[in-house]
């Protein structure tokens, strides 16, 4: 642990929670994109590109879409 001066030893531990006992009214697309986002690990995390291109934002139009992107 000397590489993490900061840690501590003592802090609780948590047990993982299925976030569908948090997130009830998700249906399943949106808790999919949800879930990517909040992912702890970054490379495991969707980019912000990559999360306009998922299925949750497939109601949106082409002309609306562009006028957001860069």
């Amino acid at each position: 642990m000397q590489k993490l001066p900061d840690f501590k030893g003592s802090f609780p531990k948590f047990k993982s929670v299925d976030p569908k006992v948090f997130f009830k009214n998700f249906d399943g697309i949106a808790l999919d994109l949800l879930m990517k986002m909040i992912a702890l690990d970054p490379i495991k995390r969707i980019s912000m590109k990559e999360a306009m291109k998922h299925a949750y934002f497939s109601d949106i139009l082409e002309s609306d879409y562009k006028k957001y992107v860069r």
